[in-house]
C-alpha cells in the first residue's frame, strides 16, 4: 500500500540519519499522498526537524499530528508530542 511504501522509505532514511531527506519526503507526502494517514508524516517529520535544530517547526508538526489524529490514535500521538517536547527540553510544556 501507499502507506507501507512511505513508512518503509522514511524508516530507511531515519536509519541513515538523513534528517533533511526525511523532512522533504514528509512534506511531499503531505502534499501528494492519497491514501496515507497524515499523522505518519507529522510524527516522522518532527524528530527529524528537531535533529536539524528546528525546534519550533518540530513542535508545530506534532501539534498538527494531534489535530489530524482520529480519536483512537490521539492519545498515542499526544504521548509522542510529549517525547518531542522532552527532547526539545521544553519540560514545562510537557
Amino acid at each position: 500500500t501507499e502507506a507501507e511504501v512511505y513508512s518503509g522509505l522514511l524508516d530507511a532514511l531515519i536509519d541513515q540519519r538523513k534528517h533533511a531527506e526525511v523532512v522533504k519526503l514528509c512534506q511531499e507526502g503531505l502534499n501528494k499522498a492519497q491514501a496515507t494517514n497524515r499523522v505518519l508524516f507529522y510524527v516522522k517529520m518532527a524528530p527529524a526537524l528537531l535533529r536539524l535544530g528546528k525546534m519550533d517547526e518540530a513542535l508545530s508538526a506534532m501539534d498538527e499530528a494531534v489535530k489530524v489524529a482520529d480519536e483512537g490514535n490521539r492519545l498515542g500521538v499526544q504521548r509522542l508530542k510529549i517525547e518531542v517536547l522532552r527532547q526539545a527540553e521544553k519540560f514545562d510544556q510537557a
